[in-house]
């Protein structure tokens, strides 16, 4: 009779909320086992070295925390955005590494992942490649992402100090997203990628790959002094896509007259502290003044709400919210460059730092190994 009333305590709303959690718990156990092995998370042979053991506890605890942030649907583990604006909130900086970089930098550098061509109000696009555009670069292979690269890898046969900026960049891409390539600003891409109008870089599936970049950017100083457009072809695909840049990458939604006055002050020399300055001589000048508006306009923090549903993002940052972090302030700049006519994408990645270099591990050759949190 005791063990009777005792069970009778568990209603049947609880055995079945017991039941669901328990079949939750296996369904999450055979994940995992398939998560793992089904994607080679774990190769033996690349840790055949005592040495790398500890490369493999940090990869291994770096995929668990990713399946365990799958299973419970947090998405805000410090990865990218991909451009999606409605979701930004409350950043959370987790020191994970997401990134190895094998190559000879020494000096700060940005690697580019997710590039945004398209803002719609809530987030950042990138739409359809025109067919017209896609065979002009496949009939040249001057595309986009790669056209100074390849320019510069010619031009590298008589020209030492370009030669000398030149090389290869490794990439181990230690997390889920592996859509697209990071890259320095400058890669030549060789044929281990697929490459998409002008801005997807997909690295054909691989978790690691290698590209050969110029990676002194004093040397690229020399690109509009160098005779490197006397190559009628590049010279032909640099203007025809300079016409194309500048017609979509200064387009931007209506209904944002106060933001619009504001760059047109900035730009005219009009308010702002700019009046005897006048207009703006350059695009370098506008950015400077915008970055500048930014600056007193946005404050920096990683606690922000997310946008209320059916807003403009820019509009409510500006407006309403006035703080944000490094999607904001990216966002920002590149809907008001438009509204000055210069043309802006928005892209996300990763900064190499003087602090990364510092813990960097030195390979033969002058080559470095670097992870990338």
């Amino acid at each position: 009779r005791k063990k009777d009333k005792k069970r009778a305590k568990i209603s049947p709303a609880k055995q079945k909320k017991i039941f669901i959690s328990s079949i939750g718990v296996i369904v999450a156990a055979s994940a995992f086992a398939v998560f793992t092995f089904s994607n080679y998370m774990i190769s033996v042979a690349g840790y055949d070295r005592p040495e790398n053991m500890k490369t493999l506890r940090s990869d291994f605890k770096t995929y668990v925390s990713d399946l365990i942030d799958y299973i419970i649907g947090q998405d805000n583990d410090g990865s990218l955005r991909e451009g999606r604006l409605y979701q930004m909130g409350d950043r959370i900086i987790k020191n994970r590494r997401y990134l190895t970089v094998e190559a000879p930098l020494r000096t700060q550098t940005y690697l580019r992942g997710y590039i945004g061509t398209e803002y719609t109000g809530n987030s950042w696009e990138t739409p359809k490649i025109e067919k017209w555009m896609e065979e002009s670069y496949k009939s040249s292979g001057y595309y986009p992402q790669s056209l100074q690269g390849k320019a510069l890898k010619e031009l590298s046969n008589v020209n030492v100090f370009v030669e000398s900026s030149a090389a290869t960049v490794t990439i181990s891409n230690l997390r889920r997203k592996k859509d697209y390539a990071y890259t320095t600003y400058v890669p030549y891409l060789s044929n281990d990628f697929t490459l998409s109008g002008d801005y997807m870089i997909e690295p054909n599936n691989k978790s690691t790959y290698s590209y050969n970049a110029f990676v002194d950017t004093g040397n690229l100083f020399m690109l509009n002094n160098s005779n490197m457009f006397d190559n009628r072809e590049f010279s032909s695909v640099w203007k025809e896509y300079s016409v194309y840049a500048k017609e979509e990458y200064t387009k931007y939604p209506s209904g944002m007259a106060e933001i619009n006055n504001a760059v047109d002050a900035l730009k005219n020399g009009t308010g702002y502290g700019y009046e005897e300055k006048g207009p703006a001589q350059s695009s370098l000048e506008i950015a400077d003044r915008i970055r500048a508006y930014l600056e007193t306009n946005i404050e920096y923090s990683l606690t922000t709400p997310k946008m209320p549903e059916d807003s403009d993002f820019l509009n409510w940052l500006l407006t309403e919210n006035k703080k944000g972090y490094s999607a904001h302030y990216a966002t920002a700049m590149a809907i008001m460059l438009r509204m000055a006519g210069v043309p802006t994408r928005y892209v996300e990645g990763y900064l190499l730092t003087e602090e990364d270099f510092a813990k960097s591990t030195p390979l033969e050759g002058g080559y470095y190994s670097m992870d990338v949190t």
